[in-house]
């Protein structure tokens, strides 16, 4: 049984270039940063009312193919 590290930095490679709750833009993304906005929000994606955690990171406007 394979087993992972809940410390791990996890990555998706989308091959679409930069997919961020910041932008997709590299501009952006360092404008982003640099300002310290937060791009966490509250999840919208699903109902999330019975999670123990109700913010995420979700890209806005983002729809995969």
């Amino acid at each position: 049984m394979a087993s992972f590290d809940d410390n791990r930095i996890r990555v998706v490679v989308t091959g679409q270039g930069l997919v961020t709750p910041l932008g997709r833009s590299s501009a952006s993304l360092h404008e982003g940063w640099m300002s310290g906005r937060s791009p966490a929000r509250p999840i919208t994606k699903f109902e999330a009312a019975t999670c123990q955690v109700r913010i995420d990171y979700e890209v806005p406007h983002f729809a995969h193919r």
